[in-house]
């Protein structure tokens, strides 16, 4: 999600308006796709002239997992339980694809989930919709955020509907299911055991643990780029990640052990 031609839109508030996976704002891929001047021209109420809204929605879609992801996934007590997949665009038109989580039972209002599609919806959104040009790939994937202080074993299932807006009753349906093993210490002198918390987050972040002297912390994007690099102590850490854009990053500790976290 976080590759070097994607365009982020935002606001005066700080908040992301819009994003788009291409860097050519006036040529989408394929000329298909709504570029960004549609979204620059809604911000400010402007005509740029620049806008060229898709018209032929008429396509059709396909929904796959990645090779890596199953719908059931486990992991320890507060980690993030993520499934990847895509949504592809089998046609020769455009398609507009509409998302919406139609079940999220979680075993405790201390587990979050979310969708990801180009960006991170928050835990309380249902609903999205995407555009997809002909031929064309987006990135999909779904995250269970658990609890590090629920023991475990715990169960958290949600259900994703895809439905192609086009009126053709198109509409594919993902259960997923994380599963955390039961474990019977958060911490234990151990510096692979790292709580990291809220997650995600939007504001600062505490990461805890038995780390050593002179312990570093760095926070990277998915391609490994360096952020920011911090030295930690022994316990609690508060790091500031306001300053961040919206987007998967991990916490590296001394290069060896991470940790993902979503900034939002």
């Amino acid at each position: 999600y976080n590759a070097p031609n994607n365009a982020y839109l935002i606001d005066t508030n700080g908040v992301l308006f819009a994003y788009h996976h291409w860097f050519n704002n006036s040529n989408p891929p394929n000329n298909q796709s709504t570029n960004i001047w549609c979204d620059v021209d809604s911000l400010l109420g402007v005509n740029s002239g620049g806008c060229s809204q898709v018209t032929n929605l008429n396509g059709i879609f396909d929904f796959q997992l990645k090779n890596t992801s199953t719908m059931t996934t486990y992991g320890s007590p507060g980690v993030i339980i993520d499934i990847f997949g895509e949504i592809i665009n089998i046609s020769n038109n455009a398609v507009k694809v509409n998302l919406q989580r139609i079940m999220n039972n979680l075993p405790s209002n201390t587990w979050e989930s979310s969708m990801c599609i180009g960006v991170c919806l928050p835990s309380n959104q249902d609903t999205t919709s995407v555009i997809i040009a002909t031929q064309d790939t987006l990135d999909f994937s779904f995250h269970f955020f658990t609890d590090p202080l629920m023991a475990g074993p715990d169960t958290g299932r949600a259900r994703v509907r895809f439905t192609n807006a086009n009126g053709s009753q198109q509409a594919i349906i993902q259960p997923y299911k994380g599963i955390t093993y039961a474990t019977t210490s958060v911490l234990k002198g151990d510096i692979s055991n790292i709580l990291v918390y809220p997650n995600p987050s939007n504001g600062d972040i505490k990461i805890e643990s038995n780390f050593n002297n002179n312990s570093v912390i760095q926070i990277t994007d998915l391609i490994g780029n360096n952020i920011k690099t911090i030295k930690v102590l022994k316990g609690e850490n508060k790091i500031l990640i306001k300053n961040l854009l919206p987007a998967f990053y991990f916490v590296r500790i001394n290069k060896k052990n991470c940790r993902k976290i979503i900034v939002r």
